[in-house]
């Protein structure tokens, strides 16, 4: 099942789509905001990846970004929501579901939320049972 009909099929309002072949400026704001100062993009194969690497005490993981994405999903109204940030990628209207609803809901792949104010992303990984995920990080600028 896709992303697409996850969010359909839990009555998710979808209000646009910002296409694969468009999502290049997300991708690299979303870099710019969340990613670590001065990061060579071209040494990791997953976005994610990079939060491993972040400022200390700038990322929050495991059941600390949970927590937390359960503090903040509640202060939001729209939200975008993609696989990779790469793929298609999601503006929502209302509250982003808990933590525990997208991982019962996805296969074991990534997710990446974003705040409709890009203050703070909320990310899950392919790896979670390693170690690697979820984690949740604020924009540098609200450090």
């Amino acid at each position: 099942m896709t992303l697409y009909d996850t969010l359909q099929r839990a009555s998710l309002t979808i209000e646009s789509v910002i296409p694969r072949r468009r999502s290049a400026p997300f991708r690299a704001r979303w870099r710019e905001r969340f990613g670590p100062p001065h990061m060579d993009w071209r040494t990791t194969r997953f976005d994610w990846e990079s939060l491993g690497t972040h400022r200390t005490g700038a990322v929050l993981i495991r059941k600390r970004a949970a927590r937390e994405l359960e503090t903040q999903r509640h202060e939001v109204s729209r939200f975008f929501v993609c696989e990779a940030l790469g793929d298609d990628i999601y503006e929502m209207a209302g509250t982003p579901p808990a933590y525990k609803w997208w991982k019962q809901e996805l296969s074991a792949g990534e997710l990446f939320l974003v705040d409709e104010h890009w203050s703070w992303t909320f990310v899950m990984t392919h790896e979670e049972s390693m170690g690697f995920g979820p984690y949740f990080v604020f924009d540098r600028g609200e450090e």
